[in-house]
């Protein structure tokens, strides 16, 4: 049982680590979109838009990661 919680710790660490990664990650993105000309008035919302949920699905993950080992 004591090796089981040491793993979900691990990953639950993990998982709070990448978090402000994948924050970046988009950021990043959206300045790049710039970059490689997709920045028009159609693309870059809905880019900006995916990007923001995508983000989002990486914080519930935490929370729901930090929930269980509580």
């Amino acid at each position: 049982m004591l090796f089981g919680i040491i793993l979900f710790a691990i990953t639950t660490h993990l998982t709070l680590i990448t978090l402000p990664v994948e924050f970046d990650v988009s950021r990043t993105a959206l300045l790049g979109l710039g970059d490689y000309g997709v920045k028009n008035q159609g693309e870059y919302p809905k880019a900006k838009d995916t990007l923001h949920w995508y983000t989002i699905t990486y914080v519930v993950t935490a929370i729901g990661s930090l929930l269980k080992f509580v």
